[in-house]
């Protein structure tokens, strides 16, 4: 008669580890997966959180107008965990709004030194800065920030990150100091010894006007994108610069309206000049003639003035880089 007692450990030896196989099978299956997608959403949050700061960033270098630099580290890609540290990646892209239509702009005319008419113009532009997930364990979107807003964009649909809707997103634009601080329009006056022609004082006193004008523009900088699963750096830095003109004969401020820029944005920017220039109005009693056609116009004749004025155009210059 055969002994099989010595077959008996062997088989529950396997059966053993049958079992073990398919708990480990089944472990890597539904347990791995999900500890994944778990980490990958913190991962999104901290990407989220980053560039609504940099957004705060931008917001506050256009409306203080100094020279100053800001800087977000953003985590490209996330989902690594001790059981698993494979990570998906992602891409980060800063680009320019198209430079052919500027947003808004400012144009002024005076007198040169030679007696003849001169022209200084100045405009406004803006940027677009985009994050978009490469193999993301939970699922792959994209954002970017647009004209002061930061999107969601998943498949083809796109949501404001901050706001349940699209009329919320639009009137936060409206409520924002942003756009309005990208073009600034401020009326000085002193009084000054008034002078014969033969420049000889007469012994009375009479009104200069100083006209300030502050145009904020942004552009990319040289190293705009990146792209990987390592830690990136989006960062801007701001640039400001002076020209004084004088025996300014002409202003023109235009806003455009071409039906990219949202609505809401032109209003928010409109209203802002608007009340800048209403100000004028009663400071000069100059009036300002206004013109809606492929762009929102305003013009103002400072020849009209006792003495032409003076213009102080304050140019900042923002750069956004990415790497």
């Amino acid at each position: 008669m055969r002994d099989d007692s010595a077959v008996a450990p062997v088989v529950a030896m396997i059966l053993i580890l049958a079992i073990v196989v398919t708990l480990l099978s089944a472990f890597q299956v539904t347990v791995v997966p999900a500890m994944k997608e778990r980490s990958e959403m913190e991962h999104i949050a901290g990407v989220e959180m980053a560039l609504l700061r940099f957004s705060s960033h931008i917001e506050a270098a256009a409306a203080m107008k100094q020279p100053l630099s800001f800087s977000e580290t953003v985590q490209l890609g996330g989902g690594d965990t001790m059981l698993n540290s494979i990570r998906s990646g992602g891409t980060l892209h800063v680009m320019n709004e198209n430079r052919s239509y500027p947003v808004a702009g400012v144009s002024i005319q005076y007198e040169d030194s030679g007696g003849g008419n001169a022209n200084i113009t100045s405009m406004v532009h803006l940027i677009n800065v985009s994050y978009s997930t490469v193999g993301n364990f939970w699922r792959d979107q994209e954002y970017h920030w647009r004209w002061g807003i930061m999107f969601v964009h998943s498949g083809s649909r796109e949501t404001p990150l901050q706001y349940p809707t699209m009329n919320e997103a639009n009137e936060s634009i409206l409520d924002s100091g942003f756009p309005g601080s990208l073009l600034t329009i401020q009326t000085d006056e002193r009084l000054i010894p008034e002078r014969f022609e033969n420049g000889t004082i007469t012994g009375n006193l009479t009104q200069k006007v100083t006209i300030r004008i502050e145009r904020v523009s942004f552009s990319k900088g040289s190293q705009n994108f990146v792209s990987g699963n390592a830690n990136a750096k989006i960062a801007l830095s701001t640039a400001r610069s002076e020209t004084i003109v004088g025996n300014a004969t002409g202003l023109e401020f235009r806003v455009s309206t071409q039906e990219r820029i949202p609505e809401s944005f032109r209003e928010s920017l409109n209203r802002s000049l608007g009340h800048s220039l209403s100000a004028f109005i009663s400071k000069t009693g100059i009036p300002v003639l206004f013109e809606n056609n492929e762009n929102r116009i305003w013009r103002i004749d400072t020849s009209e003035m006792d003495l032409l004025p003076d213009i102080i155009l304050r140019e900042i210059d923002i750069t956004v880089t990415a790497g």
